[in-house]
């Protein structure tokens, strides 16, 4: 499949409320893939699926405000997502998170804090790939399934 087929059935998808497809058709918005680069739907799109707690999307909202991208520069706003995503389970929002710390970017340097979520995100990832997962349809846990 190539990347126009795979935007338009996730477009498909997610406009049928899928908030695993809405997700990814953000991601697709924010690096042009299948479709032209637009950031304004990437982060309408990350808002959304945002609401109904799915991780990655929380913390693509936080990239987005952390780099400046389609707003201001908000590193407040951005440690408020992380930290939401990171206990929500996401390695990558605790990663960023450690890196915030380690860097003291828009919070003081703290290299506990850092290595605390450092290591967050390692037990992260070793928890999902020894999970034993049988979610084989990407939209059952984060959708209300009334559409």
């Amino acid at each position: 499949m190539n990347p126009e087929e795979a935007f338009e059935w996730t477009r498909k998808s997610a406009s049928q409320g899928c908030t695993k497809s809405q997700y990814v058709l953000g991601l697709m918005y924010y690096d042009g893939v299948g479709v032209d680069m637009n950031w304004i739907y990437a982060f309408e799109l990350f808002e959304r699926s945002s609401k109904k707690e799915l991780p990655n999307a929380i913390t693509s909202l936080g990239f987005m405000y952390q780099n400046g991208h389609m707003r201001a520069k908000d590193l407040d706003k951005a440690k408020e997502l992380y930290v939401k995503a990171s206990y929500l389970g996401d390695p990558t929002a605790s990663y960023l998170l450690g890196e915030m710390y380690k860097n003291g970017d828009g919070v003081e340097v703290d290299t506990e804090k850092a290595a605390f979520y450092f290591l967050d995100s390692i037990n992260s990832i070793l928890k999902a790939i020894t999970a034993d997962d049988k979610n084989t349809y990407p939209c059952n846990k984060y959708n209300d399934l009334t559409h």
